[in-house]
């Protein structure tokens, strides 16, 4: 809950802003911490009276000190609420009143004989009281013991929170207390209470006499100083710790908050100096573009008009500005029904764009304005106003005028001058989009040198470099600055020289070597096989100027086509013997391959190219075209290898039976991106089974017709023995099968 204003803060508002309830929202922040400072103050002053058990003598000292420190706050109050400099660095010894805060500390001291120093965080002393003669007779004088004071001062004393302090005992056998410093949340220095030892905890005399010894201390004297050191109690020790820790943070709260003000303050002024000379500019660039810039108000009444008026109407800004409205100016006879149209598009807020209206000069001619304008707006979307511009189009349109005039007095020159005018449009649309292309496309010649893999290499007439990209210096180890200036020998064995020699000749003459293939020689040696492809440079006026080449590396590529080639032949060889052909389809790209054999099966002529699947099926029998549909479903959706035979389609190629077989191809995540298969052609194994199951067919027929007149025979005989039976004579043949 927020504490009651100060008496002392409240004096000091009163004086400055006449009541705390005009005080600026940005100060709210730092004045409530300095209130709470006052109120802080007040609470370790009757603590420290407890704990040091004073008289009342000595407390009515005490709060005459303390009147004296509020009258130090008092002033570093009006400080940060008075204007302010430049603050410069912030140093610690830049920032605190060294010298108020020392009388205050010299007569605290005096009060309670308890010292105290403030350090920077170079350990430079700011304030000092208090120091015990062990310490500056002694410690100090010493070259070792005094590096043990000054380890002390910056080094044991890091780590330490803010608000917080740390009590340690100093290579030099004394205790020492620290709290630091912080202003703005940046670490500048540091409040030391120390040279004390703690009451109940006796000395070790020996330890002081070693140390004497040591450092070649008088030791009566020594230890007559270590006699003098403060004995406190760890509550007395506590209480002004925590006394002097809400002191550091109060004068640190008023520091910063008198360096925020200032800096404030000279942004302000900052600010102030960079609006004025940004209006400056707008002015003097307002006047210097030749168009009339203005402001209304809501009302449409000038608050502000550029010099160009009085070029354009006439009038002085002077004479507009505050005392006449915008539509004063429009042309009579026209002048109520703009205002009209000019309220309406206020009333929507709107901004507009190239609105021609007539006004009357100061002399009384008719000015014809464009005006372009814009609403202004305060924070809530009210309307302030607008703000535009005019430009004087009285002798474009004149010119308009004249223009329509001939237009009218003959269709044709209208059609004429329409024309060019289109052409001329047309012409620097046309020049635009040449020189973006242009730019582009040396941008990109520019990107396709520096990155292009092939060597881009350019020859002047006498066949010597004058170009070499990076990929040239790859492919034949040279630098540019090595090869630039170098005849085109250097990379060329001997023996290809009268060829290359006739090459550039031909290009010199425009007559041929547009491309060729040879051996050339890198850097380091080494043969390659290179294909170049070059092209003449000719000048405007049609002469050759020099030679472009760009330039690749086949080497490795020539020796894979005649392994490729080699490894061909044997496929095809062994495809061709065994009447199997092979097939590949790549789904990503759609794009497939046949083998020679393939071709060859299905009579189709390989100039004409790898067939759609709509394409091949043609090729097949129109009663298997639902079996290999089905088959190619499977593997493109299993990817397992799928058996089809069907025949070929007698009206499309030759008539052939061909045993497929097809498999799906996966990429390493599995997914099917492909397929692969064989045709076999199983023509002559179906004829000859197809010879076989006729050959059984006739010997089937013929043994049913022999088995067929064998009963026939009998059929005969049984009729011949019924006959004679019925004639009364005996039977021809026994049993109706044997003849008599």
């Amino acid at each position: 809950m927020p504490q009651p204003t100060h008496n002392m803060l409240t004096r000091q508002l009163k004086r400055y802003l006449g009541s705390a309830d005009a005080m600026p929202s940005e100060w709210r922040p730092l004045i409530q911490a300095v209130n709470d400072a006052y109120h802080e103050f007040d609470k370790d002053r009757g603590l420290l009276e407890r704990s040091l058990e004073l008289s009342s003598e000595e407390l009515i000292y005490v709060n005459a000190s303390l009147r004296e420190s509020e009258e130090h706050i008092r002033k570093t109050l009006d400080a940060i609420l008075s204007p302010e400099g430049d603050i410069g660095t912030l140093e610690l010894a830049d920032i605190i009143d060294t010298q108020a805060i020392q009388l205050i500390m010299n007569d605290f001291f005096q009060l309670t004989h308890i010292g105290v120093a403030i350090l920077d965080i170079h350990g430079k002393i700011l304030v000092a009281t208090g120091w015990q003669d062990i310490c500056t007779k002694f410690h100090r004088v010493h070259p070792k013991t005094c590096k043990y004071c000054i380890e002390s001062d910056t080094m044991l004393s890091e780590g330490v929170a803010p608000g917080t302090f740390k009590i340690y005992r100093c290579k030099n056998n004394m205790w020492d207390i620290v709290t630091p410093i912080m202003v703005g949340g940046k670490h500048l220095g540091n409040l030391f209470l120390g040279q004390f030892l703690f009451e109940g905890d006796p000395p070790d005399y020996e330890l002081f006499r070693a140390q004497a010894r040591q450092y070649g201390f008088n030791e009566q004297e020594y230890l007559a100083a270590l006699e003098r050191v403060p004995r406190w109690s760890r509550e007395t020790v506590n209480a002004v710790m925590n006394f002097y820790t809400k002191f550091a943070h109060m004068f640190s709260m008023l520091s910063y908050g008198r360096v925020k003000l200032a800096r404030a303050l000279t942004e302000r002024n900052e600010l102030l100096l960079s609006l004025r000379a940004t209006e400056e500019r707008f002015r003097q660039v307002a006047d210097s573009i030749g168009e009339w810039i203005w402001e209304v108000d809501v009302n449409g009444l000038y608050t502000y008009s550029s010099s160009a008026v009085e070029r354009i109407l006439g009038f002085t800004p002077e004479e507009l500005v505050g005392k006449k409205h915008f539509y004063d100016l429009f042309a009579p006879d026209v002048r109520e029904e703009l205002k009209k149209a000019a309220s309406e598009g206020f009333a929507r807020k709107e901004s507009f764009q190239a609105f021609v209206n007539p006004n009357i000069h100061k002399d009384g001619r008719v000015i014809i304005l464009e005006t372009s304008g814009m609403p202004v707006l305060d924070p809530e979307g009210r309307l302030l106003g607008y703000r535009g511009a005019d430009m004087d189009i009285t002798e474009r349109k004149r010119a308009e005028g004249e223009i329509r005039n001939l237009l009218e007095q003959s269709d044709k020159d209208r059609d004429a001058l329409l024309g060019i005018l289109e052409d001329v449009k047309r012409g620097q649309e046309a020049l635009r989009r040449s020189e973006e292309a242009l730019r582009q496309a040396n941008q990109m010649l520019r990107l396709h040198f520096e990155q292009t893999p092939m060597a881009v290499i350019e020859w002047d007439l006498d066949f010597r470099v004058t170009q070499w990209n990076p990929a040239a210096r790859t492919i034949f180890g040279f630098s540019r600055e090595e090869a630039v200036g170098q005849h085109a020998s250097f990379i060329l064995p001997e023996a290809v020289r009268p060829q290359v020699d006739q090459v550039w000749q031909a290009l010199l003459k425009r007559s041929g070597g547009a491309r060729s293939t040879n051996q050339n020689m890198r850097k380091d040696g080494r043969a390659i096989l290179c294909e170049w492809y070059n092209t003449p440079l000719v000048d405007e006026r049609g002469k050759v100027a020099g030679v472009a080449s760009l330039v690749q590396d086949i080497t490795e590529r020539e020796r894979a086509e005649q392994a490729l080639r080699k490894s061909e032949a044997s496929m095809a060889d062994a495809q061709a013997r065994a009447h199997v052909g092979s097939w590949e389809l790549d789904l990503t790209t759609q794009e497939a391959t046949w083998s020679h054999e393939m071709y060859r099966l299905f009579g189709r002529d390989p100039s004409r190219g790898v067939p759609t699947f709509e394409e091949f099926l043609d090729l097949v029998h129109t009663e298997d075209r639902p079996a290999l549909i089905e088959a190619r479903r499977r593997a493109l959706e299993t990817g397992e290898l799928v058996h089809t035979d069907f025949r070929t389609n007698p009206e499309q190629a030759p008539a052939r039976y061909i045993q497929g077989r097809l498999q799906g191809v996966r990429d390493p995540s599995g997914r099917i991106t492909g397929l692969v298969g064989t045709e076999a052609d199983l023509t002559e194994r179906k004829q000859a089974e197809e010879t076989m199951r006729r050959q059984l067919e006739e010997l089937r027929r013929w043994q049913a017709v022999i088995l067929g007149r064998e009963d026939r025979v009998l059929e005969l005989k049984k009729e011949v023995n019924e006959l004679a039976r019925k004639l009364g004579e005996k039977p021809r043949y026994e049993g109706g099968i044997k003849a008599e």
